[in-house]
């Protein structure tokens, strides 16, 4: 067996949840990535006035993503993921599930999950501070990072 197949890592995601409003920082963003490419194209715009118009571009990103807290979830290996599937089976009331959807989601989270934090202390943070369509968010990363769907893309050479 190949040492490359041996040696291949389990794939990382990162989540990054929204802490506080963005709309002021992005719209500095937009004002900002307008004033680079201004600036770039400009005939009379010295090199300082480009370097300068980037730093400004760089520090309104840095301001964006300041906005967003990353949360990092590293797939488990294949056959832990069938079994905690197996563990939250599809409820007989519900025949489209492929596995319960109200304790799936949030088991997954958990078991991937990367960070400092405890279990109790993520079920604590989800349960008061994530809203619904948050908690929807980080149960469709874990589930995307574990589950490894093939893309269908082809790399170009």
């Amino acid at each position: 067996m190949s040492e490359r197949l041996k040696g291949r890592q389990r794939p990382t995601a990162v989540h990054h949840l929204l802490m506080d409003d963005d709309t002021a920082a992005r719209a500095a963003l937009a004002l900002a990535n307008q004033e680079w490419e201004l600036s770039t194209l400009r005939t009379d715009t010295t090199d300082d006035e480009v370097a300068a118009a980037k730093q400004a571009r760089e520090a309104a990103q840095a301001a964006v993503d300041a906005c967003y807290e990353p949360i990092t979830m590293r797939a488990m290996p294949p056959t832990t993921f069938e079994l905690l599937a197996a563990q939250h089976p599809a409820r007989k009331d519900k025949p489209d599930e492929r596995w319960n959807n109200d304790t799936f989601p949030r088991a997954l989270f958990l078991m991937s999950v990367v960070g400092d934090m405890t279990n109790e202390e993520w079920v604590t943070f989800l349960d008061e501070q994530c809203s619904q369509g948050e908690r929807t968010a980080l149960g469709m990363a874990a589930l995307n990072v574990n589950a490894r769907w093939p893309s269908g893309d082809i790399p170009k050479g």
